[in-house]
């Protein structure tokens, strides 16, 4: 995972997960 890489996509994942 490129959490850091692509901030956005892991506030959509967090998004998603929740």
């Amino acid at each position: 995972m490129a959490a850091k890489q692509n901030p956005k996509k892991l506030k959509w994942q967090l998004d998603f997960a929740h």
